[in-house]
């Protein structure tokens, strides 16, 4: 018994099964997670660890590698990258696909607490348990009038800690804004008057800033907790702690120096420009990162709420919240992108149906196929946790969903059309179980062979997995809610309200009508010559498809629009954060020239989380732009993008600046460690040795054809300031290291040597000298030390000052050093690129022995993205052969059947080609799903020849044109129906320039391609391939 037989005999169980799957369809589509893109980043675990003060090298030397080597051989572990630069060591490490994130940074944990550090290296933390995508909102606090270090106070201490309450929040990421501090100032000459040593007043700090408790003691029946109230609550505190003494004179910090309540000095400037042409070049930004896993648009809802209720907490202290970024607006116009080419793929294919079937009420029944199916994919979504974005979404083809109805109405229609007058007077339940007898295994085979050809896209690994897996289980989920459909519910609707329908007569459309009568006369006159027209098809089209396929350019992904632009520029090394903040205010002019950017913000330095280990050189920009229907002075974002690098190198010359997206360059740069398209690492000990080689490759490349930017990704070396002590002078003069040291470290750098605490509020104390005494190598070298003999001798006495090329970053991965090369590509494929970047390295540059280059970037994608697509497509076909033979039990039909295959890949990648795309991963997947889309006509066309030969055995030639000639006639329609259903269904996603619509253009027009030649091509070449096997088989006989 059939699944419509089963359906006919139980359609109460059937209807009501129907009305279940899709009540909990409509509760699942609002319970489901709603994001723009899914998350490709690999389990990764930040290991961040601060040692102010510390130049590059010594944070390499002291921090980075022992932690490195600590780190080495948990499981799971692939990749380690680190970047060490002044006073921050940063180390990521990627582990395997599927690793449990709690695993892995528990096992991190675990050998973070062996690792011996030196003295003044913070505890190592953890990054936010977070993902590239994971920034969801940008805030700026605005006060009028009020100054940064009461903003990032505020911010700080009020309302970060209550937004990281917030539940999927992993972390508040504070930029810019003035972190208050408590600094003593010291008046050298008052030091050397009292006779005070530096770790005297240190010391005293230390010891007179603590709250210590008694226990209790009995008081009657009550027991009364001991508290000694010591800790320094305010400046006046500090001015009146005694550092030592002289003849019984206490000597108090007041008397050696002058506390001030000043700003630490900033590691990061923000500055933002609104529309309205509003200016901010120092401002508080909070970016909040989601935890991995959780559902943004449930987050952000949270988010936004907990924003709303604090607004008169902030209006009472003169503050307010403005919104600069906001994760909602790329998935809102996602979700309208998949939305809107969801309902044209609807509307059209309904429209189609109606005409082709020529009964609306029959069209309408096979358009219910739609929604079911979707509801169908839903429920299984919601219980397996897949959510709902561009790929799981916008990839089906509602031409292809109705497929296997339009198969089962068709037989039902034909039954009834065709059979005698005694026949016609049998129930229509009964003539459509006998519609069924060969439909239903058509059916059933094609949807299992479209299915299995998915199989492969679960060999993917990484990024394209990630991609393209929720795609998969998506089209599958809907294939089979389809295939239900149109084997259970479909055949009881017809038989519940459809009871006239045999009395009704159909009228064909006239283009159908008429491409039916061209089709059999083509191939009525073909099948005379059947074997000359089919051997010039196929070497036709194995020559066309070498000569298209070796002329498709090859990139991993298409570039995905977000409705943003991220830039980056690279100023020179060595440059002072403050005038890298005026090019950043600088650059905000020339983006505010343009009324399609609506928010303009830009990051000078780094954060002070350290997440993000920039150098003071370095300039993040993010620009939001308007809707593109609202565009006027340009046509195109990426005119825009063209028209803003001209202007910044002529604003700025000598400046690096590239272009890229903003989650793309985060996801980028945690999966391959560099945020270009492709990436040249020189790997070796020596960094002078390696960054020489790497400005030879950058010259060598910057003029090939495609460069739009180019430039080493790590900072140049940097002057520094190297005091090296002449130990045997300091003997003489009776002064240790340690002296030496603390001029160093307190004198001029500023050491934090106690926290202070104001309510919940936490703020350094510190101890500094006076600017004057700091600001050149010669203030710096007469500074006096004492000796132990109580004499002052100038710093340069006992020790060597000179300025020394050192580099300013140094990036690590796998245990050693490294330098890189970053090269954007625009107007040319990644894959051509590369090649002829290979020949050039190869051919003018010569590397030492102990150098070692690789080729990463987005080009280590495509890389590890081919393989796998050589593996998956072979696999593509063994699969589908297999399932073939399991339905005809003989390998020429099941052949036969896949002799369309190169006739439509030859269609895909020839509709590529003249649209000028280039083969990614995303018209690989195409091509894959086109594989097994194309084969349901030849199915359809062979079952039915099979069971026609059955009833009117072939004995000579005439006899065989004529049964071909009946079956293909009998045939071009569903053929026609299902294929042309198909391509409509997938046009809005072809066509569409919408934001979100990037990756699934090119698998659109592979699969619109390929199905449009199978239509015209496909149809004539399995009628003459079967003509000629069977003419074969009459001769053996």
């Amino acid at each position: 018994m059939g699944f419509i037989h089963y359906s006919l005999k139980n359609s109460p169980v059937v209807l009501f099964c129907f009305l279940m799957i899709c009540g909990f369809g409509i509760y699942s589509v609002t319970h489901l997670k709603i994001d723009a893109y899914p998350d490709v980043s690999d389990t990764e675990v930040i290991v961040i660890t601060k040692f102010d003060g510390r130049a590059s090298s010594e944070v390499e030397k002291l921090v980075t590698i022992p932690l490195e080597r600590a780190l080495t051989g948990i499981p799971g572990l692939t990749t380690t990258r680190s970047q060490s630069i002044f006073g921050l060591s940063v180390i990521r490490l990627t582990f395997k696909d599927h690793t449990d994130e709690y695993f892995a940074r528990n096992q991190v944990n675990e050998r973070l607490k062996s690792i011996p550090l030196p003295e003044g290296t913070e505890v190592p933390e953890l990054g936010p348990l977070t993902s590239p995508v994971g920034e969801i909102l940008r805030y700026a606090i605005e006060g009028d009038g009020m100054p940064t270090m009461e903003l990032r106070s505020i911010q700080d201490w009020e309302l970060s800690p209550r937004i990281q309450q917030i539940q999927g929040v992993a972390d508040v990421i504070t930029f810019g804004g003035d972190i208050k501090e408590y600094q003593i100032e010291i008046n050298p000459i008052n030091q050397d008057k009292y006779n005070v040593f530096l770790r005297d007043l240190v010391l005293a700090i230390e010891e007179n800033n603590a709250n210590t408790g008694g226990n209790i003691f009995k008081h009657g029946n009550q027991a009364i907790p001991v508290r000694a109230l010591g800790a320094i609550e305010n400046e006046k505190d500090i001015e009146n702690i005694i550092v030592t003494e002289k003849k019984d004179i206490p000597i108090y910090v007041k008397d050696i120096g002058k506390v001030r309540v000043i700003p630490h000095p900033p590691k990061g400037i923000l500055g933002y420009r609104l529309k309205s042409g509003k200016e901010v070049n120092s401002g508080v930004q909070g970016i909040i990162m989601m935890r991995k896993g959780e559902n943004p648009t449930e987050v952000l809802k949270l988010v936004k709420e907990k924003i709303k209720s604090l607004e008169s907490f902030l209006k009472n202290k003169g503050i307010r919240i403005r919104i600069l970024y906001d994760r909602e607006e790329l998935v809102s116009n996602t979700l309208k992108t998949v939305v809107r080419t969801m309902m044209e793929g609807i509307t059209i294919v309904m429209i189609v149906l109606i005409f082709l079937l020529g009964n609306y009420r029959v069209a309408l029944a096979v358009a219910l196929t739609i929604p079911f199916s979707l509801l169908f994919s839903f429920c299984l979504m919601h219980l397996i946790e897949i959510p709902a974005n561009l790929l799981s979404l916008g990839a089906i083809d509602f031409g292809i969903i109705v497929d296997s109805s339009i198969v089962i109405i068709e037989g039902i229609i034909t039954t009834i059309a065709i059979s005698s007058a005694t026949k016609k007077k049998s129930s229509l339940d009964e003539m459509i179980q006998r519609s069924s007898g060969h439909t239903e295994k058509e059916v059933f085979f094609s949807i299992a062979v479209i299915l299995c050809a998915y199989l492969p896209i679960f060999l993917f690994e990484r990024v394209e997995g990630k991609l393209f897996k929720p795609m998969a289980f998506g089209l599958a989920f809907t294939l089979i809610g389809a295939l239900l459909f149109s084997l259970t519910v479909l055949p009881v609707i017809f038989s519940k309200f459809f009871q006239d329908e045999h009395r009704r007569q159909t009228k064909e459309f006239f283009v159908l009508t008429h491409a039916r009568s061209y089709f059999i006369q083509f191939l009525h006159s073909f099948l005379e010559h059947s074997k000359k027209i089919i051997s010039r098809i196929y070497v036709i089209v194995i020559l066309l498809l070498c000569f298209v396929f070796w002329g498709l350019g090859t990139e991993f992904l298409p570039e995905l629009d977000e409705g943003a632009i991220n830039f980056r520029c690279k100023l020179p090394t060595g440059i002072h954060l403050d005038r890298t903040a005026n090019v950043a205010n600088l650059l905000r002019e020339v983006v505010g020239e343009f009324p399609e950017a609506k928010v303009v913000i830009t990051q000078s330095g780094r954060n002070d989380d350290g997440t993000d280990p920039f150098g003071p050189n370095r300039i993040e920009g993010l620009i939001t732009l308007e809707d593109y229907s609202k565009w006027k002075t340009v046509k195109s974002k990426s005119e825009m993008v063209e028209l803003l690098k001209e202007k910044f190198e002529r604003m700025v010359p000598g400046a690096k600046f590239s272009f890229s997206q903003p989650i793309l360059d985060n996801v980028a740069e945690a999966v391959t460690g560099s945020a270009a398209d492709l990436s040249i690492q020189l790997s070796g000990r020596d960094v002078s040795v390696l960054w020489q080689k790497a400005t030879e490759i950058e010259s060598a490349l910057e003029k090939i054809h495609g460069v739009s930017a180019i430039g080493i990704e790590q900072e140049g070396p940097n002057t520094e300031l190297v005091i090296s002590i002449d130990r045997e002078a300091a003997a003489r003069a009776g002064i240790n290291f340690s002296d030496i040291q603390d001029i160093t470290e307190i004198a001029v750098g500023g050491k934090e040597i106690s926290k202070l605490y104001l309510d919940n509020h936490i703020y350094n104390i510190t101890v500094r000298y006076p600017e004057e005494y700091r600001t050149s190598v010669n203030s710096i070298g007469n500074i006096n030390i004492k000796s132990k003999y109580e004499s002052k001798y100038p710093l340069s006495s006992v020790a060597k000052l000179e300025l020394k090329e050192m580099p300013a970053k140094i990036a690590r991965k796998n245990g050693t050093r490294m330098v890189s090369v970053g090269i954007n590509i625009e107007g040319r494929d990644q894959g051509g690129f590369v090649n002829e970047a290979k020949k050039i390295v190869e051919n003018q540059i010569k590397l030492p022995s102990d150098v070692e280059i690789q080729w990463g970037g987005q080009f280590e994608n495509l890389t590890r993205a081919s393989k796998r697509l050589m593996l998956a497509v072979p696999l593509t076909f063994a699969i589908i052969l297999f399932i073939l033979y399991l339905m005809f039990h003989n390998i020429f039909d099941s052949l036969l059947v896949m002799s369309s295959i190169p006739v439509a890949a030859l269609g895909g990648l020839s509709f590529l080609f003249f649209r000028g795309m280039h083969f990614n991963v995303s018209s690989g997947v195409g091509l894959i799903s086109l594989f097994g889309i194309s084969i349901m006509g030849g199915v359809l066309f062979v079952s039915n020849f099979n069971h026609e030969k059955e009833t009117k055995p072939v004995k000579d030639k005439e006899t065989l044109k004529a049964l071909l000639l009946h079956v293909s006639e009998l045939q071009f329609r569903p053929r026609f129906l299902t294929l042309t259903t198909a391509i409509i269904g997938l046009l809005p996603a072809m066509l569409t320039n919408e934001i979100g619509s990037d990756i699934q253009r090119p698998m659109a027009t592979v699969i619109v391609g390929g199905l449009l030649f199978t239509l015209i091509i496909g149809n004539f070449t399995i009628p003459l391939l079967c003509y000629l096997n069977e003419q074969r088989k009459l001769r053996n006989v």
